[in-house]
């Protein structure tokens, strides 16, 4: 630094930060020292000598889209590796920048996420996430256009799962499993798989090369083992949810299912269940405010998660006076499976709402038990909304009344699509058999079924 550049600068620094000239000097000093070794960044081992440095502002000046676009990706890459403060904020802007050159953009986003797996910085958690989401909701034809358009595919899903799979978030890995079901773009299917073994430790195969049905069967059979093998991966390396950025942005995108944005809310149905558990607090608090579509919403995605511990929660909002809130909170106790509810649920086929007399008796044909028939076949004999009539009828099914079974295949002959999906589902649970039927199957073929069917419960 020249004399005459020490004597315009020091004054400046001194009034502004207040320290002493001798460490003032010091820190422009190591500036200028980082910004040479940036310049080299290219140069073999630099990146490691400019993360010793431990000075992030020339990295984050490095980032910015006037630098040369292999710059900015080692800059990503030693952000990441040196963390500190700011370091995820200049991450995310690069997610942010959009050129409409695909190939380009991909790239940098890529880089961005690794620098992002190399950060674990868990308060990033909601920001990864929410980048996850490559369909923009406001014109989902135009943007999968787009995508098949591209020359070239940059694994930024597979790259920003790894990340969040680093941080503990493991949910991401059905994302994964997403990806494994793909039908081109064969280095999408390749990168996915090799992150979901680094990360899980399992080495089940698959075929990239097979028919689709192939891959199909393997993606399953990669499904069925991670969500068995799931809750021990979470003990060893739990995600830490107590960041003031990641409870500020949970908040954030909690509020969203209340808001008037529908955009937003489908949003917030991606990021939270993927987060899992982590957001239950937030939800369960929403779900006790005074806003009924927040309380619908907060139970929807309660219901997906699936975490016992929103319970208690749920069952308070049985009482409330939105007739969807009530609804929700049934199929959502339903979902996260608390039998302790069942008292609760058997006071709900009672009540003034359709829908809520109906998720009442879905819930008491799976977690109920035979003392419930004689109350779920009064209140059949009382029912007159076609919907609830086959939920009815599917609990009783499944509670082991099998003298309903001609009016389900009749209900699966006739009624609306949701339910023929329904009364199909038990007949064939109950029977023990898959028919090979569809609820969208045309009328001839769900006659077909339907005396099928018939020959099973003789």
């Amino acid at each position: 630094m020249s004399r005459r550049t020490r004597a315009t600068l020091l004054p400046l620094l001194l009034a502004a930060c207040g320290g002493g000239e001798g460490e003032l000097l010091a820190r422009a000093q190591s500036l200028h020292r980082a910004s040479l070794l940036v310049t080299r960044i290219e140069e073999p081992g630099m990146i490691d000598r400019i993360v010793a440095a431990g000075v992030r502002e020339p990295l984050f000046d490095a980032m910015l889209p006037a630098s040369p676009e292999r710059i900015r990706h080692l800059a990503a890459i030693a952000t990441g590796r040196m963390g500190g403060a700011g370091a995820g904020e200049a991450l995310l802007r690069l997610f942010d920048e959009r050129s409409g050159d695909f190939g380009k953009d991909g790239a940098r986003m890529q880089y961005a996420a690794v620098g992002f797996t190399l950060l674990r910085d868990p308060a990033f958690a909601v920001d990864l996430v929410e980048r996850l989401a490559t369909v923009d909701p406001n014109n989902a034809v135009a943007a999968l256009a787009a995508e098949e358009r591209t020359e070239e595919y940059f694994t930024v899903d597979a790259q920003l799962c790894d990340a969040l799979l680093g941080l503990g978030v493991w949910n991401a890995e059905e994302e994964l499993v997403k990806q494994l079901r793909r039908r081109d773009r064969i280095r999408v299917l390749i990168d996915a798989y090799a992150v979901l073994r680094r990360r899980t430790g399992l080495s089940l195969p698959f075929r990239y090369n097979g028919s689709y049905a192939d891959r199909g069967a393997d993606a399953d059979r990669w499904s069925a083992m991670l969500r068995a093998t799931r809750d021990e991966r979470i003990a060893r390396a739990p995600f830490r949810s107590d960041t003031p950025r990641f409870k500020r942005r949970c908040e954030e995108v909690v509020a969203w299912l209340g808001g008037r944005s529908v955009n937003q809310r489908y949003i917030a149905y991606k990021i939270l269940p993927i987060l899992g558990s982590a957001t239950t607090p937030f939800l369960v608090a929403e779900l006790r405010s005074n806003n009924p579509i927040g309380q619908r919403q907060a139970a929807i995605v309660l219901g997906r998660i699936g975490d016992p511990a929103a319970a208690s929660a749920l069952r308070s909002a049985l009482a409330y006076a939105d007739d969807d809130a009530r609804a929700e909170a049934v199929r959502a106790l339903l979902l996260v499976g608390d039998r302790e509810a069942r008292p609760l649920v058997r006071a709900r086929l009672a009540d003034a709402d359709a829908e809520v007399r109906g998720f009442a008796a879905r819930y008491l044909g799976t977690l109920g038990t035979d003392e419930d028939r004689p109350l779920l076949a009064a209140a059949l004999a009382r029912e007159r909304a076609p919907s609830t009539v086959a939920e009815m009828l599917c609990a009783l099914l499944r509670r082991g009344d099998r003298s309903v079974a001609g009016r389900l295949r009749e209900v699966f002959r006739s009624g609306e699509q949701l339910d023929r999906e329904a009364a199909l589902a038990a007949l064939e649970e109950v029977a023990g058999k898959k028919s090979g039927a569809s609820a969208l199957d045309a009328p001839a073929k769900r006659d077909e079924t339907a005396a099928l069917m018939g020959e099973w419960f003789r």
